[in-house]
């Protein structure tokens, strides 16, 4: 989802009512092999448009954050952030 015009905390917030709405609904998942129901975890990257040298970067960063979210122990929201000249994550907790 793209947030424009919106804070990296705002972007989090969203994130993790989504992740939290997920996780309450409660859905089962018999064939998981990590949890018994449902869960999401979340990536999420800001940048100011003027620091974005390459809009794929910001994609980067997400992505990363996702990552970093699944081997942190799933089921959450972890935020970076990308910019000029960035070639890795900023990784914010």
């Amino acid at each position: 989802m793209l947030f424009p015009d919106t804070s990296l905390d705002a972007a989090i917030e969203h994130g993790e009512s989504l992740r939290s709405a997920i996780q309450e609904r409660a859905l089962p998942h018999a064939t998981s092999p990590t949890a018994s129901s449902v869960t999401v975890s979340i990536g999420v990257a800001s940048c100011h448009p003027s620091a974005l040298d390459d809009p794929k970067a910001l994609m980067q960063a997400a992505d990363q954050a996702l990552y970093r979210a699944k081997e942190s122990g799933r089921n959450r929201v972890k935020a970076g952030t990308a910019g000029r000249h960035e070639s890795t994550m900023t990784p914010l907790d």
